[in-house]
C-alpha cells in the first residue's frame, strides 16, 4: 500500500505527462480549422445524385428516414453534364460567346452588319419577330438547363472532394478518421470555440461500378468532444451526461432524441446558456454566454492515439487501488538501491560465453556485447535501469 503523499506525487506526475501530451497534439476548437469538413445543410437538393439518410430513433430502434439503406448515411453519385439545348439557326449567329456555358448568361448582339451585292447594311436583332420569338422560347429551355447544370456541378464538386478524402483515408488510416458530428458549441467569452460536441466515427466507401461515394455508419459509440468542454471556464461538470451517452448512445443524425440531449447538456454546463434547433440566433451573445445549435457536419480529423485515455486510466487505478508499481515509486520518491559488490572472478565457462556475446545465465535471442549483458543483469536486480548512449541505444 502506498501512503497518500506518494500517491499524490504519482497522480501529479501523470497529470503533468497528460498536459504535456496535450501540448504536443494540436487541439482544434473551430471545425473550420480541419483539413476537410462538409456541412449537411449546404449539400445541394439533388435527389437523383445525392441521398441523405438519418438515424432517427423510434421505440428504441433506429430507422433511416426513407427506405432501409443499410449502413449508408450519405451517398453521392457523380453525374455527367448535359449538353446545352441547340439554338435555332435563325438566331444562332446572333448569340454572344459563352451561350453554351452554364456559368455564363446567354445574350445576343443588338445588331449585325451585312454585305450583300456590294451593299452594306445594318440589321437589328428585333427586326425579325420570328427570330425574337424563337430566341425567347430557346432562352427558357437554356435557363432551365443552366440551373440544372449548376446543381450537377455542385454534386460533382462534393463527389470529387470526397473521392480525394477516400483515398487519403486509405493511405492515412492509422492517423486519420472521419466522423459525423452535431451540436455546435459557441462561447461568448472565447470566440475561438465553434465546434460540435457530439461525434460519431463513420467510414467512407467507394463503388467504382456506380461511380458513387458512400459514408457508412459504424458500431462505434458516440462521444463527447471533451477538448472543447475542457477549454470552458467556470462551467459545471457533465459526468451524468457522459454516463447517459454511454447508455443511450445518441447519434448525431438522430433528429428525435439527440436535440433534447444537447439542450439538457448546454443547460447543465451553465444557466447562462441557450439552445437552438434552427441555426445561430441573432444577437444571442447579448443575453447568453454559451450556445449549442444543431448543425450536422462530416469532419476528417487526426485519430486520437489513446495516450490521454491511458493516462486517465492510470490515474484512476492509482487513486482507486492505492497501489503503485515499484519503478514508479522509485521515480517519485527518489528510491535508493544497494549496489552489490562483485564476488569473485567469472568462471571459465562465463568468460568463454562472453567472447561470443552470450551469458550462461542470461538468454537472449541474438548476440550481445558486454554492456548489453550488464543491462540485463541490472534489470533482474533493480526496479529501474537508466541507459544512456547515442541514438540507437
Amino acid at each position: 500500500m502506498a501512503d497518500s503523499t506518494e500517491q499524490n506525487k504519482v497522480v501529479s506526475l501523470f497529470q503533468f505527462i497528460g498536459e504535456l501530451n496535450k501540448l504536443k497534439q494540436k487541439s482544434v476548437l473551430n471545425y473550420k480549422d480541419y483539413s476537410w469538413y462538409l456541412e449537411l445543410a449546404k449539400i445541394p437538393n439533388n435527389p437523383d445524385n445525392v441521398q441523405i439518410y438519418y438515424r432517427d430513433r423510434v421505440d428504441e430502434e433506429i430507422f433511416n428516414s426513407a427506405e432501409d439503406r443499410g449502413d449508408a448515411l450519405l451517398s453521392v453519385h457523380k453525374p455527367e453534364f448535359q449538353k446545352c439545348p441547340e439554338p435555332d439557326l435563325i438566331f444562332k449567329e446572333w448569340l454572344n460567346f459563352g451561350w453554351d456555358n452554364f456559368n455564363e448568361t446567354a445574350s445576343v448582339k443588338e445588331s449585325i452588319s451585312f454585305d450583300k451585292a456590294l451593299i452594306s447594311y445594318v440589321e437589328n436583332f428585333t427586326d425579325s419577330k420570328e427570330r425574337v420569338a424563337k430566341y425567347n422560347i430557346w432562352l427558357k429551355l437554356r435557363d432551365n438547363w443552366a440551373e440544372n447544370q449548376k446543381i450537377i456541378d455542385a454534386a460533382r464538386k462534393i463527389f470529387d472532394k470526397m473521392y480525394s478524402v477516400y483515398f487519403e483515408l486509405q493511405r492515412e488510416s492509422e492517423t486519420e478518421e472521419i466522423v459525423v458530428a452535431n451540436g455546435i458549441l459557441c462561447d461568448r467569452d472565447n470566440p475561438e470555440i465553434k465546434h460540435p460536441v457530439l461525434t460519431h466515427r463513420v467510414k467512407l466507401d467507394y463503388d467504382a461500378d456506380k461511380n458513387t461515394i458512400f459514408i457508412l455508419d459504424t458500431p462505434a459509440p458516440s462521444e463527447i468532444y471533451s477538448t472543447a468542454l475542457n477549454t470552458l471556464e467556470n462551467v459545471n461538470g457533465i459526468n451524468d451526461f457522459l454516463e447517459e451517452l454511454q447508455e443511450k448512445d445518441y447519434h448525431p443524425l438522430d433528429r428525435n432524441e439527440t436535440p433534447n440531449f444537447l439542450k439538457r447538456l448546454v443547460r447543465q454546463l451553465s444557466s447562462d446558456s441557450i439552445f437552438s434547433e434552427s441555426g445561430v440566433p441573432a444577437d444571442w451573445q447579448n443575453n447568453n454566454r454559451l450556445l449549442i445549435y444543431m448543425e450536422t457536419l462530416y469532419i476528417v480529423r487526426k485519430r486520437p492515439d489513446g495516450t490521454l485515455k491511458a493516462i486517465e486510466q492510470i490515474i484512476e487505478n492509482v487513486q482507486d487501488k492505492n497501489e503503485i508499481p515499484a519503478p514508479i515509486s522509485d521515480i517519485v520518491s527518489g528510491g535508493k538501491i544497494e549496489i552489490t559488490e562483485n564476488v569473485g572472478e567469472e568462471s571459465i565457462e562465463e568468460q568463454l560465453a562472453a567472447i561470443g556475446g552470450e551469458s550462461v545465465e542470461i538468454l537472449l535471442s541474438k548476440e550481445a556485447n558486454r554492456e548489453q549483458l550488464e543491462i540485463a543483469r541490472r534489470i533482474e536486480n533493480y526496479n529501474a535501469v537508466l541507459v544512456q548512449g547515442p541514438p540507437g541505444t
